[in-house]
């Protein structure tokens, strides 16, 4: 839709907004009061590209060094707007930002007019902040989940999945949650069914589901109409064969769904428990695989090239080379079409475009001078130790040793990166422990003390809290990561997920007194005897807990 067809438009809603702005590519502006002033976005084509510069000085600037960030050139040359997209190492942390003020206008009980005004706008920069992955995200992480609550009160609404679903997710950086429940999805399946069927927590099948109606991938209707249920011992329905080198719709045969819909395998076996239903008959994935998938999935929406194909930043072009020759080994589209799971193959073709175009970029001195400068990436970081070989006897079985092997490097990378990091050598300990995850990404250990360490660097937090998160689905229980989640989660100012978090380090250990103090718990007073009567301090006895 071009300028002269879009027409102003007011509406107490950020999200329906937003939504208007993607699915009919608006150019303009989106206007809102904020704090005592107007907030203004600049959009083009359906992307956001530019901020007001009262709100960019007076807000976005002090939240970019609260996170250890330098916005200095964010302003330079700006006059009424300030282009979102110059400073492209500041993308991740720009878009929390957005997220987080969209998060305070879906407030319900904030009654707030968005104004969308039509005009040509134009925008040079190569990056703009994309509404689609903005709202994806946001719906994942940055809403509160009172706003969620509010957006799908009704647990009995039926879902109804497009015919044309399967060309709308082909290139949405889709999380990793939205993923897996698309995988399990039929038409007529009602929400509560959805979170008794297993796998995911309740707001998170709210989440990704309000997630998915967004991009118009299904459609939420009352609960109330009949539909069909859901059959999860059929035979799952054959994937249609369709190009891989660009996000083209699927063939015709995918769109007519007549029928309920065969489940898929579940996209993450190895971490999320198996839904209560009995597994389709084609071939699953195995766990030792999917495992290694999320790690790249996680690399690739938040790694760089570097450590997507697990390489130094000075590696030769040889190296290079053998590393996108190893992945391709194991991770070519072509090796997935056995497993008749549409969602990960997608997701699957996403990331591998995404590894050659690393490889592409690397190995080419010019494209990758660019890339190193365009990211500020600094050429004088070395590499980690390197690993000693480890001496053994003769290898009788090989597979044994290969998983021995396997074993002892990712144990000698986690050594040396608990070293590095208390020498304060964070390069090298991330280093080390995304070697130890690579290797075997399915020890919490590892994963736990990768987000510890990239929790560090305010552009790295995404993906810390991702780690951080997966090692606690392995080790539910353990204080020590509970503990640094809700750490985390209070150093970028998400106070509700934090408690959450010492609430169940409180309920698993009671004295932990971290947790009393972070949710406002006095210690109670034991017995007292006569013995430690004599000892005490009466007068301080007797004053409250408050004189205290």
């Amino acid at each position: 839709m071009g300028m002269n067809d879009a027409t102003a438009f007011s509406t107490p809603h950020i999200l329906d907004a937003l939504q208007r702005v993607h699915r009919q590519r608006l150019s303009g502006e989106l206007s809102f009061p904020y704090g005592d002033g107007l907030c203004t976005l600049t959009v083009a084509e359906g992307d956001i590209v530019a901020l007001d510069t009262v709100t960019a000085r007076e807000r976005l600037v002090p939240f970019l060094k609260e996170r250890g960030a330098d916005p200095t050139d964010l302003l330079t040359g700006a006059t009424n707007t300030v282009s979102l997209g110059r400073i492209e190492q500041l993308r991740a942390l720009i878009a929390e930002y957005i997220g987080r003020l969209v998060n305070e206008l879906a407030n319900p009980k904030l009654a707030v007019l968005i104004n969308f005004k039509p005009s040509v706008t134009g925008s040079p920069d190569r990056v703009r902040h994309k509404i689609a992955s903005l709202l994806l995200q946001l719906y994942d992480q940055w809403l509160d989940g009172g706003v969620i609550e509010a957006l799908l009160p009704d647990r009995q609404v039926r879902v109804r999945v497009a015919p044309d679903a399967m060309s709308r997710i082909r290139g949405l950086p889709l999380t990793t949650r939205q993923g897996f429940l698309f995988s399990r999805l039929h038409d007529g399946l009602t929400v509560d069914e959805l979170v008794r069927s297993g796998g995911l927590q309740e707001e998170e099948v709210l989440r990704a589901l309000l997630a998915l109606d967004f991009m118009e991938v299904i459609t939420l209707k009352p609960g109330d109409e009949s539909g069909p249920k859901a059959v999860r011992n059929e035979p799952p329905l054959a994937r249609p064969a369709a190009p891989r080198a660009a996000p083209q719709p699927a063939p015709a045969t995918a769109v007519p769904r007549p029928a309920p819909r065969a489940t898929p395998p579940p996209q993450r076996a190895a971490t999320l428990p198996a839904a209560n239903a009995t597994a389709p008959s084609s071939e699953t994935v195995p766990p030792e695989l999917m495992a290694e998938l999320e790690d790249l999935f996680i690399l690739a929406q938040n790694g760089n090239h570097y450590e997507l194909l697990g390489v130094d930043y000075r590696a030769e072009t040889d190296e290079i080379k053998k590393s996108y020759v190893e992945l391709t080994k194991r991770f070519h589209p072509d090796h997935f079409n056995r497993f008749n799971n549409p969602a990960l193959q997608a997701r699957v073709d996403a990331l591998f475009a995404q590894i050659t175009e690393a490889a592409e970029t690397l190995k080419d001195p010019a494209r990758r001078a660019n890339y190193n400068e365009k990211y500020e990436l600094d050429k004088t970081m070395l590499k980690p130790q390197s690993i000693p070989a480890r001496a053994g006897p003769e290898k009788e079985n090989t597979k044994l040793y290969a998983y021995e092997d396997r074993e002892h490097t990712a144990k000698q990378h986690y050594t040396h990166g608990k070293e590095a990091f208390k020498a304060q050598k964070f390069y090298d300990a991330t280093e080390h422990f995304r070697q130890a995850v690579r290797i075997l990404p399915d020890v919490a250990e590892y994963q736990f003390w990768l987000g510890r360490t990239l929790s560090l660097n305010p552009q790295r937090h995404k993906e810390a809290e991702e780690r951080l998160l997966k090692a606690q689905e392995m080790k539910p229980d353990r204080i020590e990561i509970l503990l640094e989640l809700a750490r985390f989660y209070n150093k970028i100012k998400l106070h509700i997920r934090a408690q959450k978090f010492y609430q169940r380090v409180y309920e698993l250990k009671p004295d932990n007194e971290e947790a009393r103090q972070a949710l406002g718990i006095k210690k109670e007073r034991g017995p007292i005897t006569f013995k430690g009567l004599l000892k005490m301090d009466l007068r301080n006895f007797l004053k409250s807990d408050d004189e205290k």
